[in-house]
């Protein structure tokens, strides 16, 4: 399963999304699913989006064991400094 990931930010809220497809190829999801926290997002802090993110990110996949995690950011920085992608692998492994 490929397992497709985003954090929307709102400024009293997150909403965490998850969409499921089998193959690259299929036209319609094979699920989604959304979480909802009713509190107010982490600063940003650059150059450690993770720990804003990777929380909503580890508690989405809960229960999932995806082959394939697609996440909108980076798996290496700058220099060989760990991304978020690198940040959830290390957790799911």
């Amino acid at each position: 399963m490929i397992a497709a990931l985003d954090v929307d930010y709102r400024d009293d809220r997150v909403v965490t999304a998850v969409v499921g497809f089998v193959a690259w190829t299929d036209a319609v999801a094979s699920f989604e699913k959304t979480q909802l926290s009713m509190y107010p997002p982490a600063e940003y802090d650059p150059g450690s989006f993770y720990k804003r993110e990777l929380p909503y990110l580890l508690a989405i996949l809960e229960g999932l064991a995806p082959d394939i995690i697609v996440v909108d950011g980076f798996v290496t920085l700058d220099h060989g400094a760990k991304g978020l992608g690198a940040h959830l692998r290390d957790q799911l492994l």
